[in-house]
């Protein structure tokens, strides 16, 4: 009978190594060995962002720079836009007969004087001074025609086709003509209010919803 005899191995623990490292591989500190720092945050803005990508900074920053008059251009894209007819540029020079072209005319003042504090502008057309040139006194011409530039500012607009056409249109359906071609400008324009002295377009306007624009009196604005 063989018996099978099966030698003990003697396990022997392998010898370590040193290479500089310590067991959780960490480098050793040397004398020179920067100090880390923490990176600094951003600037910010009072919206939370930096200047630089901060669109109100940057919005902000181009107004500030912008002349006044580039300033009036640039509010035509979000405010009241009104268009005063001939009758309105004249009526400071009318006869005050009664007591309803007096307040027409003081009204009129302080609409055009104060269209940058109320938040608006005021829009000429070709329309005005093709009637401001058929003025035959020469003063009175020539002060409505001061009265009507400074008003506008520049802001107007000019005879178009479309424009022709739409004057035809609203003609047809009883507005007299240099009325239809004041109501075509002012809808080219985009304007929110026409403002008249004169009742008849007014009445016509209201009656036959003619126009989505508000067609009023100076004495309603």
């Amino acid at each position: 009978m063989h018996i099978l005899t099966i030698p003990i191995l003697t396990i022997i623990p392998a010898p370590v190594y040193s290479c500089g490292f310590d067991f959780d591989d960490t480098p050793p500190k040397t004398a020179f060995q920067p100090t880390p720092t923490r990176p600094t945050a951003p600037a910010q803005t009072f919206f939370g962002n930096p200047p630089a990508l901060n669109v109100y900074y940057i919005i902000g920053t181009v107004l500030k720079h912008l002349r006044k008059r580039d300033m009036d251009i640039l509010a035509l894209l979000t405010v009241l836009k009104v268009y005063l007819d001939n009758c309105c540029y004249g009526r400071r020079f009318d006869r005050k007969t009664n007591l309803k072209v007096k307040m027409e005319a003081v009204k009129i003042r302080k609409i055009i004087k104060n269209r940058i504090k109320g938040g608006y502008v005021i829009i000429g057309s070709f329309a005005v001074e093709y009637e401001i040139n058929q003025i035959a006194h020469n003063k009175k011409r020539t002060a409505t025609e001061k009265h009507y530039k400074k008003a506008i500012a520049g802001h107007k607009i000019e005879l178009s086709p479309p424009i022709i056409t739409r004057a035809r249109e609203l003609e047809s359906k009883g507005l007299r003509e240099m009325d239809s071609f004041h109501l075509a400008a002012a809808e080219a324009a985009g304007a929110d209010i026409l403002i008249t002295t004169d009742a008849d377009f007014i009445r016509i306007c209201a009656k036959k919803y003619l126009t989505t624009i508000k067609v009023i009196n100076p004495l309603n604005f």
